[in-house]
């Protein structure tokens, strides 16, 4: 097997229209690149299994016996209330892991994951990639920074879904989901943004409606396009731009470098 692991994502492809073709491999997210070597990744023998729109990787309270890197794809953490309702927490894309609290001595979720944009993941058992990440009983420094940058995320959502107003929130979702996102086109209903950015379904068709006024998104049936990213950062909360940078540089481990269009 190839040191790098790779093999082409047609493999896991298919079922909600991702692209084939091109080359996927563990190193195509930045934190395990991070924990592994190349031996280390390909003694693991693993290949990324594909995400589907809406797929559940676990509700809270599902014990964790595995973690997901996702390589193509984002991932939507969020609570869902005895009523039914959810509130989204953070995404998980290319930039880090579904599960770090595992690492941290936490043994169930306390939270749902779902898969928001389709794509590709590893998802690695517990117990081997702890034996070669693990020394002295203490986890990598780069996963205690990606936990430390996940918290912050989720706290600074949770006061920004307070403070701050439906249309701001949008273009903050979209911003952090095409920051993640293979594509500036969305796959997402009007009921799953309602719960990303919190709000009533017509609040978020008000908000929608005034970016769609300003030519900064196109909308059609489930799908949001992002026209113009440098108009929905000026529209943005400072929640947006806060996530980018942080402070001391740790919250950059849950920003993706790659500009997947231009501004």
């Amino acid at each position: 097997m190839p040191s790098t692991a790779r093999f082409e994502f047609h493999q896991v492809a298919g079922r909600d229209g991702a692209s084939g073709g091109a080359a996927l491999s563990w190193a195509d997210n930045r934190l395990l690149a991070a924990l592994l070597s190349p031996e280390d990744a390909a003694a693991l023998s693993e290949r990324p299994t594909y995400l589907s729109h809406g797929e559940r990787l676990w509700e809270a309270g599902t014990a964790l016996t595995h973690v997901y890197f996702p390589i193509r794809g984002v991932v939507s953490l969020g609570y869902a209330g005895e009523s039914g309702d959810t509130a989204h927490l953070a995404f998980v894309g290319w930039e880090g892991v579904v599960g770090v609290e595992a690492f941290l001595g936490a043994e169930k979720t306390n939270y749902r994951a779902l898969v928001q944009i389709p794509g590709a993941a590893y998802r690695l058992g517990l117990s081997a990639l702890w034996r070669r990440l693990v020394q002295g009983n203490k986890p990598p420094d780069a996963l205690l920074k990606y936990a430390l940058a996940l918290m912050r995320e989720i706290s600074r959502s949770s006061l920004c879904n307070l403070r701050h107003s439906v249309e701001q929130r949008l273009c903050r979702s979209l911003l952090q989901a095409v920051d993640r996102a293979a594509s500036s086109t969305l796959p997402m209903t009007q009921d799953e943004v309602a719960s990303l950015v919190g709000a009533r379904r017509q609040g978020v068709s008000e908000a929608e409606q005034k970016l769609r006024d300003l030519g900064l998104i196109a909308s059609g049936r489930g799908s949001i396009t992002v026209l113009d990213r440098a108009g929905l950062i000026a529209h943005a909360c400072e929640c947006y731009e806060a996530s980018k940078v942080g402070s001391d540089g740790v919250p950059r481990s849950l920003v993706p470098k790659r500009r997947l269009f231009a501004r």
